[in-house]
């Protein structure tokens, strides 16, 4: 898994620009304090005056009352954002006509979201016609690799006329079948790739991509060799082992097991069946070990390359940026495993 900042310039704008997207689907502007008709009302607006007293009506209230706390909300605080509304509203699953209610409101914020997306992206107050605001917004993240697995791709494939158009899925990393009110905001939107979306499907994991409070999986090596000795030994630069295993690492494994990303996602398991490119890292490592530097660095004096340039041409700059290239969190664990110096 590797880790979104939440606080970098790009995503701060972009989440500026969704807000004002939904602020366009929901008819959300002025008008809506003094409204002389219809048109001048909020989409939630109208659900409200034609759901009052009902706990349906009163959870649209509730949305329409903090539309811009529940859209924005910081990562840390999503889920006491829904907590704070069933409180607040005195919803009891347990009661019937309630139970029917809350599933009703689920259905309509579940349509919400596949109408806000599948709407054309809007700029200066006109759509954009072929840009759909889902396709807008995974290509404006510019996310290359699923922050889940950093294994797959997530590329999106934009609005030329008559072409096949493509994006990531939106994984909600709380759920949005418990909690609906967090459908649409943006931090609990994670574009990820179609196999961790049906491995995670509605279920918790413990950790998001935008979670910078704990530490990242990680991935360490491990060796064995055949024979008597089956203990597994952490690999080091200039061993040699009959077999190669590949483990992540959770700090929080034994403190959720059951949700711990390296479990739900299976990261184990999906990346068992890199050991080919992991034994090519490992014949690269030792060919450029730190102590060939040196040499690699006075032939390319002459072209003025710096120990810094000459990692980025030997690693293609996996170590940078983990989600550009998949692979790339992977690859960066292990050569800090063998004590590769990272320029």
């Amino acid at each position: 898994m590797i880790n979104l900042n939440k606080d970098a310039p790009l995503i701060r704008e972009l989440l500026d620009k969704f807000y004002l997207q939904l602020e366009s689907f929901f008819n959300i502007h002025e008008r809506n304090a003094n409204p002389r008709n219809n048109r001048d009302k909020s989409k939630l607006q109208l659900r409200c005056e034609n759901n009052g007293g009902t706990i349906y009506g009163q959870m649209f209230q509730y949305l329409l009352d903090n539309f811009k706390d529940i859209i924005t909300a910081e990562p840390e605080s999503l889920k006491s954002i829904h907590e704070n509304m069933v409180h607040s509203l005195g919803y009891d699953e347990n009661d019937p006509l309630q139970h029917v209610q809350f599933a009703r409101f689920k259905t309509t914020m579940f349509n919400y979201y596949t109408t806000f997306f599948k709407s054309p992206f809007e700029e200066n107050d006109k759509k954009i016609t072929g840009i759909s605001r889902g396709r807008w917004l995974t290509k404006s993240l510019d996310l290359r690799v699923c922050p889940y697995c950093n294994h797959n791709y997530t590329i999106t494939v934009d609005n030329l006329k008559g072409k096949p158009r493509i994006r990531p899925d939106f994984d909600h990393f709380f759920s949005k079948s418990i909690y609906p009110l967090l459908a649409l905001s943006f931090f609990n939107l994670i574009p990820i790739c179609g196999t961790c979306n049906k491995l995670k499907g509605e279920k918790p994991v413990f950790q998001s991509p935008y979670d910078g409070t704990h530490p990242l999986p990680k991935f360490k090596l491990y060796g064995k060799n055949q024979g008597r000795d089956q203990k597994m030994v952490l690999f080091g630069l200039g061993d040699a082992f009959d077999e190669i295993h590949i483990f992540p690492e959770a700090a929080y494994t034994k403190e959720a097991p059951n949700e711990c990303n390296v479990t739900r996602l299976a990261l184990k398991d999906i990346y068992d069946q890199q050991i080919d490119h992991v034994s090519e890292l490992i014949m690269k490592a030792q060919q450029y070990h730190i102590g060939s530097y040196s040499g690699m660095i006075e032939s390319f004096k002459g072209l003025g390359k710096t120990e810094g340039d000459i990692d980025r041409i030997i690693w293609d700059r996996y170590r940078e940026d983990h989600s550009r290239r998949p692979l790339s969190k992977l690859t960066s664990d292990i050569l800090d495993q063998l004590n590769l110096k990272k320029y």
